[in-house]
């Protein structure tokens, strides 16, 4: 769960037949499932306001504002078996694999 600089609240359903991404502004609930996703884990707001989404079995995806995008081939990942991820105070992301611990650097992100 995640309230961005706006004062919208992001929920998301890890549940694989959950409701996807969830969105409340104050007035109504709103539901994404980009490319027909229900599952994602983790919420990121980047500094510039865009949201980052992670799903378990499909990767990352980017939300700015009026279309999701995947990020798996810009990031360099194959978007399965993902746990978790975090931007620490330095803005390099950081992805937990199942297998690995995944860091890209703030200066060579992709996007």
């Amino acid at each position: 769960m995640l309230q961005d600089r706006y004062g919208n609240i992001w929920l998301s359903s890890a549940w694989s037949k959950g409701e996807g991404i969830v969105v409340f502004d104050g007035k109504s609930l709103n539901n994404f499932t980009p490319d027909s996703i229900n599952s994602f884990r983790s919420i990121i707001e980047k500094n510039n306001g865009d949201l980052l989404f992670l799903s378990p079995t499909h990767g990352i995806y980017e939300y700015n504002g009026k279309s999701f995008s995947n990020l798996n081939e810009k990031i360099g990942i194959n978007g399965e078996m993902l746990v978790c991820f975090l931007e620490d105070e330095n803005e390099n992301l950081w992805i937990a694999h199942n297998l690995s611990l995944i860091h890209i650097s703030e200066p060579t992100r992709p996007y």
